[in-house]
């Protein structure tokens, strides 16, 4: 008898961590699908990390934050000759359309571009570069600007 409580009381353990997981595992794909691609409104200001994309409500168009391509901003604490200049790539995306890719500036043109029927503008990009701290690229996030043409 006393096996059989001990199998008993494991089997609970184990039908227990299960439904833990999966509980876990489901509540993770849902908030990653959410986090990963948020909606946005034509002409408001939105912010993206690296990685991550937004829908255009009502749109049809997709922007994915690609990758920040060059970070060469004057860091804070640090002086420079000129203030530099950070470059971010985006891929706009069309249902039924190839997907296209476009580099914005911080400091230099284009800080826009017209690509698809629209209009985007990078506004700003953060953290800012500070003097002897590392950076790590996976950390920035753009504000961005879509209008439709």
């Amino acid at each position: 008898m006393r096996l059989g409580r001990r199998t008993l009381i494991v089997g609970l353990i184990v039908a227990v961590a299960l439904c833990s997981s999966l509980v876990l595992a489901s509540a993770f794909v849902k908030t990653s699908r959410t986090q990963g691609r948020a909606e946005v409104k034509v002409g408001e200001e939105f912010k993206l990390g690296v990685g991550r994309s937004a829908a255009l409500k009502g749109g049809g168009l997709e922007v994915e934050f690609v990758s920040v391509v060059e970070d060469s901003r004057c860091p804070r604490g640090a002086e420079c000759i000129w203030e530099g200049n950070a470059r971010i790539s985006l891929r706009l995306k069309r249902p039924r359309e190839s997907p296209a890719e476009i580099e914005l500036n911080t400091n230099l043109e284009p800080q826009r571009s017209s690509c698809l029927g629209y209009e985007v503008r990078l506004i700003g990009l953060s953290p800012y570069p500070v003097a002897n701290e590392a950076l790590d690229k996976k950390r920035y996030v753009a504000a961005l600007e879509v209008r439709k043409l």
